[in-house]
């Protein structure tokens, strides 16, 4: 039946134009992404690289600020301790002399003026004690001895860090007497450190030793309590990450000789911030244009897949059994055309090669079904007695073995019961072969039907049969005495005169004992017993007091 037009697809998006087009459009995302990423480091690396250069200048700048604001403050305390009245209050201390209270704020007010780097003055004496204080508290009681040498040093007090200047106040004798410590002023910082060190993006610092931020230079509250000093060396800036998660690019120098630092700290997340509309501008115009390619490929894939979709769909019908399929051709004389034209050929000749194989099939199956029939008849004349019908010796053999398995798997008892015709060989000589065959059946007949449907009764060869019971030594010889009564109230018609005669049987039982050889040994043992005892009786091998442990039943 010809194909009027290209069946719709099932599911769009399995189909191979949907694949193109995801293809495509992964491509170019991964593309665009990759140029985009790459676009973002670069120009983040260009702005590090400004930063870092702005860093350098403005940590130069502030540290020159901050160093001559500590310089004029040392010496400012320097310049009070050569103070007369201070020097004379000092030699008069060191005589012993009271020194009157009002005479030391005196000079303490006269050594800290107005205007000064210093908000808070101590007269210390040579033991550390305070004698005297001029400006604002805390006040410390006294001070270490480590302190009492000229310089700058860092002292904390009262749960913060402060920078003093400390200068020797000479007696007239030219000997120390007292100490003259200054408190820098925190405006004397403040100053030096610009409110904002890189516009919108950076600010100073000033810290301690351990990196607590003691003074900030910003127009807003610093987010940061401290700056990891760690992972700030003291070369070159670095960049870390600050509590809130926002990248950070420091440079850092030491501050005088007091072990605290000022560092210069620019926010990158925030200079970069005004690049990222840009940058998601490109981002989405690359979106766009990735769509429209991926549009074009679905379309452009699916003209060409649409004939292939056609050819798929008759394959399909002729896998289902229509022969009579033609796909329609497209114009032209391209790949796709010729595909089509061969495909059609190949539908017509497939069509006309499959009646010719239908009749060849149902001739085959007409003789596979012959054969399986010849086949199922040898089988059964393989372990068939081709005389009496009954099971032959090698039947027999083989369902021992599986029986023998079986009961030494669930102990259950098994007997096997050997049967021989008495005087067989004198009815041949008497009345002939024929007869003697005729005999074999009508007692195999007889037998059969008085053995259980679950026992197997075989002729083991010549005039003996044997018998293979799943029963007890007891129940065996009952089997027995039933087959033997069976066969001797039979009369068999021996001649075309019509007579009857009446034949006996002998038969040996024994039970299985877990010896195969065993087994066949004490059967045919007690076989030639009852042949012993007179014929037409049954022998059991077993526990009793005739000898060699035999059971008899006579006839």
């Amino acid at each position: 039946m010809p194909l009027r037009h290209s069946p719709a697809p099932e599911r769009p998006l399995r189909r191979l134009p949907a694949k193109v087009a995801v293809f495509v459009l992964l491509a170019l995302a991964v593309r665009a992404g990759v140029v985009g990423w790459g676009s973002l480091d670069q120009t983040r690396g260009f702005f590090r690289d400004v930063v870092e250069e702005a860093l350098a200048g403005s940590l130069a700048r502030t540290a020159e600020r901050l160093d001559a604001g500590l310089a004029a403050a040392l010496r400012e305390v320097e310049q009070s301790a050569a103070d007369p009245i201070l020097r004379a209050v000092a030699g008069r201390d060191a005589a012993g002399r009271a020194v009157p209270r009002s005479a030391l704020h005196t000079a303490l007010a006269r050594a800290g003026g107005e205007g000064g780097s210093l908000d808070a003055l101590w007269l210390v004496g040579p033991d550390g004690a305070v004698r005297a204080s001029h400006g604002p508290p805390p006040y410390p009681r006294e001070f270490g001895r480590g302190l009492l040498a000229p310089g700058l040093h860092a002292v904390r007090h009262d749960g913060r860090s402060h920078a003093l200047a400390v200068a020797p106040v000479a007696r007239s004798d030219d000997g120390v007497g007292a100490w003259l410590v200054g408190r820098i002023d925190e405006r004397v910082f403040l100053r030096a450190l610009p409110p904002d060190s890189l516009p919108g993006v950076g600010r100073g610092y000033v810290l301690d030793a351990d990196g607590v931020i003691l003074f900030a230079g910003a127009t807003e509250p610093a987010t940061d309590a401290s700056l990891p000093l760690e992972s700030l060396p003291g070369a070159g800036p670095f960049e870390y990450r600050a509590a809130d998660g926002s990248a950070r690019l420091a440079s850092l120098q030491p501050l005088g000789h007091l072990g605290w630092h000022v560092a210069v700290v620019a926010q990158l997340d925030r200079g970069f911030q005004p690049v990222l509309p840009v940058l998601w501008r490109i981002l989405l115009l690359d979106s766009v244009i990735v769509l429209l390619l991926a549009a074009l490929a679905y379309r452009l894939t699916d003209r060409i897949v649409r004939p292939v979709w056609s050819l798929w769909h008759g394959a399909r019908r002729i896998a289902d059994g229509d022969r009579a399929v033609e796909v329609p051709e497209p114009p032209g004389h391209d790949e796709i055309g010729e595909l089509t034209r061969t495909f059609n050929a190949m539908a017509r000749t497939l069509s006309d090669d499959q009646v010719e194989i239908e009749a060849a099939q149902r001739q085959l199956r007409t003789q596979n079904q012959a054969l399986q029939a010849a086949n199922e008849v040898l089988a059964q004349l393989s372990i068939t007695d081709g005389l009496t019908k009954l099971h032959n010796h090698r039947f027999f053999q083989d369902h021992l073995t599986r029986e023998l398995k079986r009961v030494g798997r669930s102990g259950e008892p098994l007997a096997m019961l050997l049967i021989d015709i008495d005087d067989f060989k004198r009815l041949n000589d008497r009345y002939g072969h024929s007869t003697g065959d005729a005999i074999l059946v009508r007692l195999g007949q007889v037998m059969n039907a008085n053995v259980r449907e679950n026992d197997l009764l075989a002729r083991y060869g010549g005039e003996e049969f044997v018998v293979l019971a799943s029963t007890d030594l007891e129940g065996a010889i009952a089997l027995a005495e039933k087959l033997r009564l069976a066969v001797l109230e039979t009369p068999i018609l021996v001649d075309e005169a019509l007579r009857l005669t009446h034949v006996s049987i002998s038969i040996g039982v024994a039970l299985y004992r877990g010896d195969r050889k065993a087994f066949f040994l004490a059967t045919d043992r007690a076989l030639y017993r009852a042949k012993a005892e007179g014929k037409n009786c049954v022998v059991a091998d077993g526990e009793s007091d005739q000898p060699d442990g035999l059971a008899m039943l006579p006839g």
